[in-house]
């Protein structure tokens, strides 16, 4: 009768011993596994990051940039004399999203050889980068350049169908971030 409890009782102590020993092993492999994720998603980050400094590199550094040449550019003049600029497709985009930005300025813009217009095509060529981040990035909703010029470069494209010149004064000057500028 003895034996027979005590091999009872090693049985039941051994059966608490492995249960405990493989859940502490289940929560150590769930852990592991939550850093596994975290450190892959920041790698992921660092790619696409890296590759957007690339893809900008190779797009400052090309002798004949298509994006400064004002053929490939579209300016259209809304009603409310809105100037809005616009990358036109062509053969040798490397990407979809290449196209997916909008410069937002007044009528000033659009008119050829006038400060704002100059300063706006030069600048311009930050745009490929800001659409490669918008574009790949799933945790980027939208990249905006605001110029003190008074000129708006977003990316996507949608973003600045909203902005209006008129309320740069009123609605993207006065912010907390854009006054410690001043």
């Amino acid at each position: 009768m003895k034996n027979k409890v005590v091999t009872y009782l090693v049985v039941i102590i051994s059966v608490i011993i492995i249960y405990q020993i493989n859940r502490s092993e289940r929560k150590q492999l769930d852990k592991f596994q939550q850093s596994f994720q975290v450190v892959e998603g920041r790698l992921g980050e660092l790619f696409y990051q890296l590759q957007a400094i690339q893809y900008g590199m190779s797009q400052l550094s090309s002798l004949s940039n298509p994006l400064a040449n004002e053929a490939n550019l579209n300016f259209k003049r809304t009603e409310d004399n809105t100037c809005q600029i616009s990358k036109n497709r062509s053969r040798e985009q490397m990407y979809d999203f290449e196209t997916n930005f909008l410069v937002v300025s007044d009528g000033s813009g659009c008119e050829p050889n006038s400060i704002l217009h100059d300063k706006i095509i030069e600048t311009i060529k930050i745009a490929p980068m800001m659409t490669f981040l918008a574009g790949r990035a799933e945790d980027v909703i939208s990249l905006y350049f605001i110029s003190m010029d008074k000129f708006v470069i977003t990316s996507p494209k949608y973003n600045a169908l909203v902005i209006k010149p008129s309320e740069f004064e009123s609605k993207l000057f006065t912010r907390p971030y854009m006054q410690q500028i001043f």
